[in-house]
């Protein structure tokens, strides 16, 4: 009766040491989800920029990149006259 008596003994401290370690995880989420949290507005502020830098950037090379087309759809033209038929 002695050995019964110890062994549920042990097993409710293994499950105390269960619960503590599973509130210590739940805790340690918690602060990694606040922290989380915490840099999502410097996450999408830098987001926020580089869409705004891409845009000025597009627009700045788009009539530089419509002048490379067009002058590859003139060299194409003109190496199609030269093509072996």
């Amino acid at each position: 009766m002695k050995n019964y008596f110890e062994q549920l003994k042990q097993t409710w401290l293994d499950w105390q040491a269960t619960f503590k370690h599973l509130g210590d995880s739940v805790t340690g989420l918690q602060n990694a989800v606040a922290k989380l949290e915490s840099t999502l507005p410097a996450v999408e502020r830098f987001t926020d920029d580089l869409t705004i830098k891409k845009e000025k950037l597009d627009f700045k090379n788009k009539p530089h990149l419509e002048r490379i087309a067009e002058a590859q759809e003139r060299i194409e033209l003109e190496m199609s006259k030269y093509r072996r038929k």
